[in-house]
């Protein structure tokens, strides 16, 4: 895809170098400054699109098709309907997007599991706040599974040069 003509001596020169693969020439209505523009502007509004309703769950320029998709976790049609005044609307495409789920060091699901002893001993030992009867309260969902990731992270390095 191009956004500008080559001209014939381009053209040929791109299929020298390719080595006479067959090729086909789009011109795309943006340039790649463009898009990452309008991605700009799509991210700086993203705290209004969740205002909105809107569950971005990603965003990208797609050179292929030359376009900036958003991909979302709920209700498509609220969602192209919440874009649809932004600058830069007509190169938006909006698309239904799984929502993320975090990995946990492993690569599987995230989870909260026991702390290692390593863990314990690397971060400090148990949380400051008691919860009821003294136990220790640490967060949960995905903040935990990254805090457990870091820390496991962390133990290991210590461990590789101690």
């Amino acid at each position: 895809m191009v956004t500008r003509p080559l001209g014939a001596g381009g053209e040929e020169a791109l299929r020298q170098r390719l080595g006479g693969k067959p090729l086909r020439f789009v011109e795309g209505r943006y340039t790649l400054a463009e898009l990452e523009r309008i991605q700009g502007t799509l991210t700086q509004a993203m705290p209004r699109l969740q205002e909105q309703g809107v569950q971005v769950v990603w965003s990208g320029v797609d050179v292929r098709t030359n376009r900036v998709r958003l991909g979302v976790a709920s209700d498509l049609e609220q969602a192209q309907a919440a874009v649809r005044h932004l600058p830069g609307a007509e190169a938006i495409v909006v698309v239904e997007a799984e929502p993320v789920q975090l990995l946990g060091a492993e690569g599987g699901p995230a989870v909260t599991p026991a702390p290692s002893p390593a863990a314990t001993v690397a971060d400090g030992g148990a949380e400051r706040d008691a919860g009821a009867g003294g136990a220790p309260v640490r967060p949960g969902g995905w903040w935990a599974a990254l805090l457990t990731a870091l820390r496991r992270w962390w133990a290991a390095l210590v461990a590789v040069f101690h």
